[in-house]
């Protein structure tokens, strides 16, 4: 039974607002924000900015000062009662002495899974829990699944035209979609920790892939398991990059020719690199929300071992047309209907003269 009442759903709103503007700074830390509240007025507020970090309760607490004694604090996700990168938040509440605080969601860390709230009960701290979880869960999607699988949130993008066609059978693919939906991923770029990419994609269409007037630019990785990537590439214009190739000793070799990038050699399965293997190694370097910008080849090959988490389709009022012209999904396919993947659909709109979707595959 939801006992809240309108004016604290509105503040745990603002936390969830504060907490968003973390997206593309904390890795595999949670999104978190924070709001003190004292006789019907905001004293204090703040979020957790980047991966390490003072966390959002301790700079709401600063920011309140003295005014937090007695007050109440709103945050979407339990404090932590464990020191990690920085000291424990439940300290720094009960120092302040706050009187009540409401938690959206427990943390299913481990490492505090209900161990916050219990210590600040013990210090006769009123504490509730609940206030608009579920939007909270939502925020969190990437958090969650890490903590749950140790795997980072895959999110594949894919532009097309009505018809399916990501380019022309020559490999034009300037511009399928309209200004306004480019200008709306240059800003979904900067909320992600990294850019995944075909070698094929840079050799084809040599994108520079940066978010433009946002910021932070996320990580590129290159999918590329013989090193045919061009060095003078226009990705590599940007330092933050990151070559996936197969171990192989010509690729040792030729790895020194190339500028601006970190190599990570992994062993090669039937001339491919596994995805689940990739997305492990960007997730024990701290990536945790990823965007799969293509091509197809690579689509289907994270389809293929299921670790898309989402996909966001930006579909173009054009026809393409053209048995030889690339679709979204490359590879082999499927033999029946049966066995496609399905999606349910999360948000449908419409992003300029394009229809943006939404979904979430659903895997056998």
């Amino acid at each position: 039974m939801d006992n809240f009442n309108d004016l604290e759903k509105q503040i745990m709103s603002r936390v969830l607002e504060l907490a968003s503007r973390g997206l593309g700074q904390t890795r595999t830390n949670p999104l978190v924000g924070c709001v003190i509240v004292k006789n019907n007025r905001i004293v204090g507020e703040g979020y957790h900015q980047y991966f390490g970090g003072p966390h959002a309760e301790i700079v709401a607490l600063k920011n309140a000062g003295k005014s937090a004694t007695g007050a109440t604090l709103y945050v979407n996700l339990e404090p932590c009662n464990h020191f990690g990168k920085t000291p424990p938040c439940t300290g720094a509440i009960i120092n302040a002495r706050i009187k009540k605080v409401i938690v959206a969601m427990k943390d299913p860390n481990p490492l505090v899974n209900g161990r916050g709230i219990r210590t600040l009960r013990r210090a006769g701290i009123k504490v509730e829990v609940g206030l608009l979880k579920k939007n909270a869960q939502q925020i969190n999607l990437p958090y969650l699944k890490y903590i749950r699988t140790g795997y980072p949130y895959v999110i594949a993008k894919i532009a097309t035209s009505l018809d399916g066609k990501i380019a022309t059978r020559s490999g034009n693919s300037r511009w399928i979609s309209s200004t306004t939906a480019r200008k709306y991923v240059h800003r979904l770029r900067s909320q992600m920790d990294a850019i995944i990419v075909g070698v094929n994609t840079i050799i084809k269409d040599n994108p520079e892939l940066s978010a433009h007037s946002y910021q932070p630019n996320p990580i590129k990785v290159i999918i590329d398991p013989y090193l045919r990537v061009p060095p003078k590439s226009r990705i590599f214009r940007d330092k933050n990059n990151i070559i996936l190739a197969g171990d192989t000793l010509s690729n040792l070799r030729r790895a020194e020719s190339i500028a601006n990038a970190r190599f990570i050699f992994l062993p090669l399965n039937n001339h491919r690199l596994s995805f689940r293997r990739i997305l492990k190694e960007l997730a024990d370097r701290s990536f945790n929300r990823i965007l799969i910008e293509g091509g197809g080849t690579t689509i289907a090959e994270a389809l293929k071992e299921k670790m898309i988490d989402e996909f966001i389709f930006f579909i173009a009022p054009k026809i393409i047309g053209g048995k030889d012209a690339p679709t979204a999904v490359e590879g082999g396919g499927v033999e029946k209907v049966s066995e496609s993947t399905n999606l349910n659909f999360l948000e449908i709109k419409k992003v300029g003269v394009d229809i943006f979707i939404r979904a979430k595959p659903v895997y056998h």
